[in-house]
């Protein structure tokens, strides 16, 4: 899914955007578990599965970004190697090579993927349908 923020006229400032997963408590065990998301649970209170966000061809200003990130609402921020965009208290914001900390921008777009991973098949009754029911709320936020 693309995604794209553009600050008014030719203002730059400095922003980060921010998750927050709706179904916490129903992610299933998961690699990455400080990256996933819940996908809600069955009628029988079981774990539907999990899922992840990666920003993907992330564009500063016309540049390729690279993504930091931070834990402690933007006090702090470290170089990841990865694309993830974790549930809250993460916080994620685009940078140029060469940077190491949040810089101010115009434009920021680039692609969000979502990976899912279902629960084991003995985990669900699968006689009747389950409904993946994922909901995330991404919050844009001035640093």
């Amino acid at each position: 899914t693309p995604y794209a923020v553009k600050c008014g006229g030719s203002a730059k400032a400095l922003i980060a955007l921010k998750a927050t997963d709706n179904r916490v408590g129903s992610s299933i065990a998961s690699p990455i578990p400080t990256y996933s998301y819940g996908l809600g649970t069955t009628a029988q209170g079981k774990k539907i599965g999990s899922y992840l966000v990666l920003t993907r061809n992330t564009v500063v200003d016309g540049k390729a970004g690279l993504p930091i990130t931070s834990i402690d609402n933007g006090k702090t921020w470290y170089r990841g190697s990865s694309e993830y965009l974790g549930p809250a208290p993460a916080t994620l914001a685009t940078w140029h090579t060469g940077s190491y900390g949040p810089i101010p921008v115009n434009t920021v777009s680039g692609t969000l993927e979502v990976r899912p991973t279902i629960n084991k098949t003995s985990e669900l009754d699968l006689n009747s349908q389950v409904s993946l029911d994922g909901h995330a709320t991404l919050e844009l936020r001035y640093l």
